[in-house]
């Protein structure tokens, strides 16, 4: 199911594009919650957090390439000063 649904077929849920619409979005309001408040935690699952993930280092954070796929683990990503 996850291969077709990259291939496009989301008939009954979001779209691959939405998905990535709103990590843009949660990727953009992490980094308003962070220069507010120094520090943020975000906790997400699976695909959402590596798109989040890839927009933060698009943006110029930085931190591992992808991250945790294991349950429970973590990564820290940090942004840029300035």
């Amino acid at each position: 199911l996850r291969m077709l649904w990259l291939l496009g077929f989301s008939q009954n849920g979001e779209s691959l594009k939405k998905a990535r619409q709103r990590a843009r979005q949660a990727a953009s309001r992490l980094a308003e919650l962070a220069v507010e408040h120094d520090q943020v935690l975000l906790v997400g699952h699976g695909l959402m957090n590596y798109l989040i993930a890839r927009e933060l280092k698009a943006s110029g954070w930085t931190g591992p390439p992808r991250p945790g796929r294991n349950y429970w683990e973590s990564a820290v990503y940090t942004m840029p000063s300035g």
